[in-house]
């Protein structure tokens, strides 16, 4: 499920706008095999037969062509639309935007939820972008069959609230591709449960104004503010810690998001192909209330959605994901065995089929093992010949020269003043024999630390992560990971200094040990380069994989030509021969 399954910048044919392009399939009786693909959304994912014919009779089969705009921003939205195959692109305004990209739904979506929940116009235009299959839904059939079925309506505003959380939440850490698949964060009622102290200040506070109003001592008005004021900061407080935690699937992860105003600021993520299950758990309350914790189990361990909303719809959604990559992935490697047979079909008999280029590697420097170690200067992230350096942030330079640096102007401010006639009572021949060896130690000492904070790297290359901590003069302890041994990656930003400057650690997980990037300049930045390289490195993979598997169909269907159009023994035509009986 994409970005615009959460109406955010979904819904298809609206009005004049499904008038457009080319004429399309429209039915009130959806043939038998349309019921039957109506398994394939999400939405309907758990309905019976006899449930998908009864509610077939209220829907619409249409089709688009690549290119035909399927709706226009701005019509009214009156019906819902499901994806059953084909892709749409979402576009941000007319025709001639038509290269920019707002999100894209395939098989298996629902669009245009948000719009009809909250009768709005629609939000953007969309455009079929290959072969499209929608199954229109309009308002007044769907809302007899979410009469009917409620769990449709509980769906729905599931997806609506995830828009709504989209819209506030800045994610620009999304690759280019990637599609946001699900959002939420811990239900309402536990916002109400961190209001009940709050709630008791403020319910003190009044009756202790109204006791100093009605001729209480005076102490009673200032202990009324004061509750007041704590009541008030506390409830505000509750309020936005409550909304800053965050639980998101994407197509190719999963992410908490987990923060506490000025005290800690954290990301936890994994690959969707590291996932090992997802488990779901709740209390009395929760299953009262329709809460609880959604567990992910990964190699690396867990990460956890605790209080979440509708827990069963995540886990549902994040299962889902899973299923849509392995079955991606199969589709590949169908393309590419379809792909060999093609090419040797339409080879003349006899002549071995062209084989396409494998993917180029990354270039290899022969002296990577240096590159990015003979910079001096106060950068904190620098790139060369495809590996990203990281240094640690300049507040750990600062804390690390701020004693030698303190001494040194103390220093340069007796001599100067000696020099100046200043303080009489200091020899300056003295002074300068005893202080200039003092200032030159300072300034070694003040050296030494800065080639301490240099010396201190952390890369990503094409093919590994590298941690590099060396003393100046002494000794160089180097650990390197390959990228496809990373299992997961979390970010820390601790303390309201690493939040306002923004820098933290990012961990990432190798097996049993981890790799801890400490102290670098904007943690979810160095988290997202090494996703980046981590995304590059699998597709190259599994671009020789296919390459692969499609030179060895080449090698089979050649072997095998070669076999049966090999003349016989005797000199006999092979089909005469092989129907000849003693």
């Amino acid at each position: 499920m994409s970005l615009t399954s959460f109406g955010i910048q979904s819904s298809w044919t609206d009005g004049a706008a499904r008038r457009v392009g080319p004429p399309c399939y429209n039915s009130r009786m959806l043939p038998p095999e349309t019921v039957l693909d109506l398994r394939r959304v999400f939405l309907l994912r758990d309905f019976s037969e006899a449930e998908l014919q009864e509610l077939a009779q209220g829907m619409d089969l249409e089709t688009f062509a690549p290119g035909q705009e399927v709706y226009r921003r701005g019509r009214i939205a009156t019906a819902i639309h499901l994806i059953l195959s084909g892709r749409v692109e979402i576009q941000p305004a007319a025709a001639a935007s038509t290269s920019t990209r707002l999100g894209s739904a395939g098989e298996g979506d629902v669009l245009g939820e948000f719009e009809l929940v909250t009768n709005q116009t629609r939000l953007a235009n969309a455009v079929a972008s290959e072969p499209t299959r929608a199954i229109r839904w309009e308002r007044k059939p769907l809302s007899a069959a979410m009469k009917a079925h409620p769990v449709l309506l509980e769906r729905l505003r599931f997806n609506t609230e995830m828009h709504r959380l989209r819209s506030r939440l800045n994610l620009d850490w999304l690759g280019e591709e990637e599609e946001l698949c699900a959002l939420a964060r811990k239900h309402i009622v536990l916002m109400y449960d961190a209001m009940i102290l709050p709630g008791l200040l403020l319910l003190a506070a009044t009756g202790l104004t109204w006791w100093a109003l009605n001729g209480g001592p005076g102490i009673a008005g200032w202990a009324a503010g004061l509750f007041g004021v704590l009541g008030l900061a506390s409830a505000v407080w509750q309020r936005i810690d409550w909304g800053n935690d965050y639980y998101i699937v994407t197509d190719r992860r999963i992410v908490r998001l987990e923060k506490i105003v000025g005290l800690y600021d954290n990301r936890q993520e994994a690959p969707l192909q590291m996932v090992l299950s997802v488990n779901t758990s709740s209390g009395l309350f929760g299953r009262m209330y329709g809460y609880g914790d959604v567990t992910v189990r990964s190699y690396t361990g867990q990460i956890v959605f605790p209080n979440v909303a509708n827990m069963r719809e995540m886990a549902a959604l994040i299962e889902e994901q899973i299923r849509r990559m392995l079955r991606r992935r199969r589709q590949l490697e169908q393309e590419t065995i379809a792909e060999a047979l093609r090419q040797r079909l339409v080879t003349h008999p006899g002549e071995v089929p062209p084989s396409a280029t494998p993917p180029a590697p990354p270039p290899v420097d022969p002296n990577e093992s240096q590159i990015g170690l003979d910079r001096w200067s106060f950068q904190v992230r620098f790139e060369e010949q495809g590996v990203i350096t990281y240094r640690k942030h300049w507040a750990v330079l600062i804390r690390a020269i701020a004693l030698p640096s303190l001494a040194l102007l103390a220093a340069a401010a007796v001599i100067g003043a000696a020099l100046g006639g200043l303080l009489s009572g200091l020899p300056v021949d003295s002074l300068l024999t005893f202080g200039l060896p003092i200032v030159i130690g300072l300034g070694l000492w003040w050296l030494y630390q800065y080639l301490d904070w240099a010396n201190d790297l952390y890369q990503i290359t094409p093919t590994h992560i590298v941690d590099i901590y060396r003393k100046p003069l002494g000794r160089e302890v180097r650990k390197i990971a390959p990228l496809d041994n990373i299992l997961g990656t979390s970010i820390d930003r601790k303390g309201i200094i690493g939040i306002l400057l923004n820098f933290g650690s990012v961990t990432a997980e190798v097996g049993t040990a981890q790799f801890d990037f400490e102290g670098v300049f904007d943690p979810v930045g160095a988290q997202q380069d090494i996703a980046r390289a981590i995304d590059r490195l699998l597709e190259r993979r599994s671009q020789a994989e296919r390459q692969r598997r499609q030179e060895e169909m080449v090698e089979w269907l050649t072997t095998y030509h070669d076999q049966v159009a090999a003349p016989p023994p005797d000199g006999r035509p092979a089909d005469k021969r092989d129907h000849e009986y003693p």
